[in-house]
């Protein structure tokens, strides 16, 4: 969680940004972090958030910024407590490994596939 608020506090506090999180498991596995923001600051003057979008969190090069700066905090937490997991935030294909990426279905569309009988990831077109 330390890690997590002080992740969010760097990225988003400097822009005035109100930012939600949540940490939670699927099954005891699979620990994840959702966050969300808004898409405007919040505007210190008028007590609310301001009525201009920040252009900034649409741009595919700030996404990631945000991807490859959580990898570098997480990593370096990793290494501070002895751990020889690493994350590296760029995809199998720009790692230029040979591997075929998992597809996430979701919880609902998992329970639909077993009440049909079939797998749903083979359905769905990609």
């Amino acid at each position: 969680v330390e890690l997590v608020e002080q992740y969010l506090k760097d990225q988003f506090l400097a822009l005035n940004v109100v930012v939600d999180y949540a940490i939670h498991y699927d099954k005891h596995h699979n620990p994840h972090l959702h966050f969300h923001t808004p898409t405007r600051a919040f505007d210190d003057v008028k007590g609310d958030l301001s009525n201009t979008k920040l252009k900034r969190f649409t741009d595919d090069d700030f996404v990631e910024h945000l991807r490859e700066s959580w990898a570098n905090a997480s990593n370096e937490m990793f290494m501070k407590n002895g751990l020889a997991n690493l994350i590296d935030h760029r995809s199998y294909k720009r790692q230029g490994l040979q591997i075929k990426p998992t597809h996430h279905e979701g919880y609902a569309a998992r329970k639909l596939a077993l009440n049909k009988g079939t797998n749903l990831s083979e359905e769905m077109p990609r």
